[in-house]
């Protein structure tokens, strides 16, 4: 119940963004108009003509932040099962943070969306592991995802 709720929040914070941007921005046209598609098998996200998207200075913070939780979990000696929900609940909170603090707009915005809907999947089912093999092997999956960001945005 408590994923079904956060994944509707999530998606309504998604919607009214998109909502903002589109009313701000005049007639709806496809958010990669223009852009070559080079499209990544995992995730569909592609450069900006084969150059990196633009983030803001809150977006970079968080994802500096999220990094960091990140690598104190995966050089965590003898990690726990507890250990790993609060790194999930760490996680979580830097991701809610970032949604909150979202003022990108335009084709870098959708780009972001790209990249960090997957990552949320990943948080969510990270929360949900039931032993430490499986938080270990979706932290690797969220450690994979954040790294991403370097590779397809400036920053």
């Amino acid at each position: 119940m408590k994923n079904i709720l956060m994944i509707s929040l999530l998606g309504i914070l998604w919607i009214t963004c998109k909502t903002k941007q589109n009313s701000a921005s005049g007639p709806e046209q496809p958010a990669m108009e223009n852009h070559q598609v080079h499209d990544h098998p995992d995730h569909g996200l592609s450069l900006n003509q084969g150059a990196k998207w633009k983030s803001d200075v809150p977006t970079l913070e968080n994802v500096k932040n999220l990094q960091s939780i990140v690598e104190r979990a995966v050089n965590m000696q003898g990690p726990t099962q507890e250990s790993y929900l609060k790194t999930a609940a760490e996680l979580q909170a830097g991701l809610d943070k970032m949604i909150r603090e979202c003022r990108m707009k335009g084709p870098d915005h959708d780009a972001l969306h790209l990249w960090l809907e997957p990552l949320i999947q990943q948080v969510s089912a990270f929360k949900e592991s039931k032993t430490t093999e499986e938080a270990s092997a979706n932290l690797d999956l969220i450690q994979k995802q954040i790294h991403l960001f370097a590779d397809y945005f400036e920053g």
